[in-house]
């Protein structure tokens, strides 16, 4: 078995600032979008290039970033977010905690799975092939979601930090290496 790697591909985190935002002054900033259409989202959106991500801001004080490749580039998104905030004349916080709510990884395993006989071995997963095509596997220990399917990839979320995405990751691939459910594909 190749030695298997983790892509992520989406990162969100988020901050609260302990007061309002005042929105007139968000909109102040070149990147800054605001849709007026009734029901519509009801935050500010900044848009960021490099590192990529999307940034969403709520009246309320509340950040959020989506979009990051990694946890840095999640910090980074909101801290430059902030400097701008700064710059309209908004108070931010000198020390902000930035929280992890998610990340989002493939990964490929590079052999096909017996999904059918996963299925049955893989504790805590849902398969209803003529709904989705995928294992649906819940993880508790690190705590994840891992869906899985018949070509060797898989797509993990739900974890806050990289070393439970690796220990979810690793411990799925473990489980269906002992039970044998990688097709042979010599």
């Amino acid at each position: 078995m190749t030695l298997t790697t983790i892509h992520i591909v989406n990162v969100v985190a988020g901050m609260t600032f302990e007061r309002r935002i005042d929105k007139s002054k968000v909109l102040e900033l070149p990147e800054a979008e605001f849709s007026l259409t009734p029901n519509s989202f009801n935050g500010i959106i900044l848009r960021y290039k490099s590192p990529k991500s999307v940034i969403e801001l709520f009246e309320s004080g509340s950040i959020t970033c989506n979009g990051s490749k990694s946890i840095e580039d999640a910090k980074k998104s909101i801290k430059r977010c902030l400097v701008n905030l700064e710059k309209v004349g908004i108070a931010v916080p000198t020390n902000p905690k930035i929280k992890i709510h998610n990340i989002v990884a493939s990964v490929n395993f590079g052999m096909p799975i017996r999904i059918q006989d996963a299925a049955l071995i893989l504790q805590r997963s849902i398969y209803e092939p003529e709904q989705f095509s995928g294992i649906i596997l819940s993880v508790l220990d690190p705590r994840a979601t891992i869906l899985v399917f018949s070509t060797g990839k898989v797509v993990c979320t739900g974890t806050k930090n990289e070393e439970d995405l690796r220990k979810a990751v690793s411990s799925l691939k473990l489980t269906l290496e002992e039970n044998k459910l990688f097709k042979n594909t010599d």
